[in-house]
């Protein structure tokens, strides 16, 4: 039974994600979602974190992974990922997902203070809202072609 995932939503990123689950895959987890670039780039790849949080409040990171995706400008894709998590979700569990980085082939975006704007979130307080830092992606982005006449 797939263990259905809430969402961070972080409206500076250019990708939404969507319809998030874990599955139970033999001994492991799969995450399965939908991911829409809002971008006109194409997108390579992102980060995230997932957080479980019990009836008493207590939260525990179950993965901080990076993920490979290419995905074209302003297209979806249903993907299923192997979750690498540090520990089994319990019944009952709130399990957020966030995105902390996502990257393109000319672009980084970067949550800024990633971990404190969960944390406030899954405390209920909505008022910190994270701010993403955009930089050039030096190292995917395609080597300009100069042609000499």
């Amino acid at each position: 039974m797939p263990i259905p995932v809430e969402v961070f939503q972080i409206s500076q990123l250019p990708v939404i994600v969507g319809t998030i689950e874990l599955l139970k895959m033999g001994n492991g987890y799969s995450l399965r979602c939908f991911i829409t670039s809002n971008s006109d780039e194409k997108l390579l790849g992102f980060r995230y974190t997932l957080l479980a949080i019990d009836s008493n409040n207590i939260k525990r990171v179950l993965a901080n992974h990076s993920e490979a995706v290419a995905l074209a400008p302003y297209a979806s894709k249903r993907k299923t990922f192997a979750a690498a998590l540090s520990s089994s979700p319990k019944d009952y569990d709130r399990i957020v997902l966030m995105l902390e980085q996502i990257v393109g082939s000319d672009s980084i975006w970067e949550v800024v203070k990633a971990k404190d704007a969960l944390d406030a979130y899954v405390s209920g307080d909505f008022t910190v809202v994270p701010s993403v830092l955009r930089v050039p992606n030096h190292v995917d982005a395609p080597t300009p072609v100069r042609v000499i006449y």
